[in-house]
């Protein structure tokens, strides 16, 4: 599924036992509304906060897990996550 949008969320959690002990959310910015990446032009990046919600949906795969995790995902124009 093609989702547009210029911004991408790379969040890297730190996981003990399907339990999220840390996390950094990255969004990148790119220089096109619709791309496949390595095909575009990055234009920034900052560090953000993850939402409860967003997070809630990320932790539902973590079960029984640990170590690094890494979810890289895109937000529709109504704030749902596409992963």
């Amino acid at each position: 599924e093609m989702v547009p949008g210029r911004y991408e969320y790379s969040t890297s959690m730190l996981v003990l036992n399907g339990r999220i002990l840390d996390l950094v959310c990255i969004r990148y910015e790119y220089s096109a509304e619709e791309y496949v990446w390595p095909h575009v032009r990055e234009v920034g990046k900052e560090q953000v906060g993850v939402s409860l919600e967003h997070t809630a949906i990320m932790y539902a795969f973590l079960a029984g897990y640990s170590g690094f995790c890494n979810f890289n995902y895109k937000l529709t124009e109504d704030g749902h996550m596409r992963i």
